[in-house]
């Protein structure tokens, strides 16, 4: 029996567990009674309408008719024992929240909401003081070894989600920001709306689908567009202000050939769409001292031989179906020795790719693999230096670059990937920020003038993006957590 189907609500009682966070120093904010996330209550009916939307749409996007949908409830029956240890405005969600029926998942993520077992209420044996304080309140399915899921603060009202026993540093540290969990369940029905979680007919017999009715979709092409769409605005902002500049003027579609792709084997993945359907710009620098990829190099990345190699690779868990690809890149290079990385410097990308030391920094849309929970459209900026160190530069989650999950206090260190990424994701598992957030961020940085433009397109070069680390500019260069 797998984990998510142990943690399904299917009229047997299981356990809520609650989850004890360990105390850190006394500016932990959750130890302080005036943390900057903590909300006065928690807001039921807008918690109640999500998650019973969500329960409907699986029913629906499932192909079973409307009319027979007839949602389970949640087991109250003890109701006595559960208000010794539930504050009422839980018990109130509990009470109206509804349970997918025929065993379906609650959310490719999560299996749905956590049951009771009266031997079993809570999970740790210390700090007994706040052992009713942390609830898991949903369970996660089992894309991972050791899930946790959504856990709920009852005392300040806020959430977040931990994927992975692994994650727990994260979450207790005081430092990784809790939400509201009405935005922890809008980011899960977010998910559903952009396509990104799909419910798969009852009837399809081609499909397979793990977590029934939900499978999560590598790209899709309103994703693409949209992509693609935030692209063109950018070009045009940039070459609006360089002047003399019209995108309709012997605009080229597509950044490499299809002969290109087709030598190096990517034939299916977002990032063989992109390049063929994105225009080539007429000018430079689509941003501080990076170029749009071309023919040329795009032959010349150095990642391509691995992923030749690796389709023969026997020891391979999966099958790459695309290597990382410098979308931007720099005329700069990295130096990443293996050596180092090994030593507890995080490798730019995944292995086998993690085996190239000398690379051009830039934009890379990240490798993808299939049979891996991974989204194709996730990207990393790689610096062909380190910043961090200076204690400004901040990912999505609020934390420092290099900043240890489980340590006391807060520490910065120097990192070449920093910029953009989003640490603990509180609304769903770990992965690199999308391509589009990050063209979106750029299209912001050129409009409002964070980013000067000449006659080459953006101004700066690469010593620009130090600018993250830096007291008056950091702000600039952070991405707002989503899922």
């Amino acid at each position: 029996m797998s984990r998510s189907t142990v943690f399904l609500l299917t009229g047997v009682l299981l356990s809520i567990v609650y989850y004890h966070v360990a105390k850190t120093p006394t500016a932990n904010n959750l130890q302080n009674p005036k943390s900057p996330w903590r909300q006065p209550r928690l807001n039921v009916d807008l918690c109640v309408t999500i998650h019973n939307e969500i329960v409907r749409l699986g029913w629906e996007g499932s192909g079973r008719d409307p009319q027979d949908f007839k949602p389970l409830e949640y087991p109250l029956e003890n109701e006595k024992e559960f208000r010794k240890v539930l504050s009422s405005d839980l018990i109130s969600f509990l009470q109206r929240a509804h349970v997918p029926p025929e065993n379906l998942h609650f959310h490719y993520w999560v299996a749905g909401l956590a049951g009771i077992h009266a031997n079993r209420l809570f999970w740790g044996s210390f700090f007994k003081s706040e052992r009713k304080r942390f609830v898991l309140l949903y369970a996660a399915t089992d894309l991972d070894a050791d899930p946790l899921g959504i856990i709920f603060d009852q005392h300040f009202n806020t959430a977040t989600f931990c994927m992975h026993t692994d994650d727990i540093g994260y979450i207790e540290n005081g430092r990784t920001r809790w939400y509201p969990l009405e935005s922890v369940l809008e980011a899960l029905r977010d998910t559903i709306k952009a396509g990104k979680i799909k419910a798969i007919r009852h009837d399809d017999t081609e499909t397979s689908v793990e977590y029934h009715p939900w499978v999560q979709v590598p790209y899709t092409e309103r994703g693409l567009e949209e992509t693609l769409d935030v692209y063109d605005k950018l070009l045009e902002a940039i070459e609006k202000r360089i002047g003399g500049l019209s995108h309709t003027d012997n605009s080229t579609i597509g950044l490499v050939t299809e002969d290109d792709l087709y030598n190096a084997n990517i034939l299916d993945a977002f990032s063989r769409k992109f390049v063929l359907r994105a225009r080539q710009p007429h000018f430079k620098y689509i941003a501080p001292g990076l170029q749009v990829i071309n023919p040329t190099t795009f032959a010349e990345n150095v990642f391509l031989t691995v992923f030749h190699d690796s389709q023969f690779d026997s020891h391979l868990e999966h099958r790459e179906l695309a290597p990382p690809i410098p979308l931007f890149h720099s005329d700069q290079e990295c130096y990443h020795p293996v050596a180092k990385t090994r030593r507890g410097y995080r490798p730019s990308f995944d292995y086998p790719f993690s085996t190239v030391e000398r690379f051009p920094a830039g934009l890379y849309l990240n490798s993808v693999e299939h049979g891996f929970h991974l989204w194709d459209d996730e990207s990393t900026l790689v610096l062909p230096y380190a910043i961090g160190s200076n204690g400004f530069a901040q990912k999505s989650d609020g934390t420092m670059y290099g900043d240890q999950a489980y340590g006391q206090m807060p520490e910065a260190r120097d990192t070449p990937t920093g910029i953009y990424q989003p640490g603990h994701r509180p609304f769903g598992p770990a992965h690199r920020p999308l391509l589009k957030d990050i063209l979106e961020h750029w299209l912001m940085m050129v409009d409002k003038g964070h980013w000067k433009i000449g006659p080459d397109g953006v101004k700066g070069g690469i010593e620009e993006w130090k600018k993250a680390d830096r007291r008056r500019t950091w702000e600039l260069y952070v991405l707002p957590a989503r899922w």
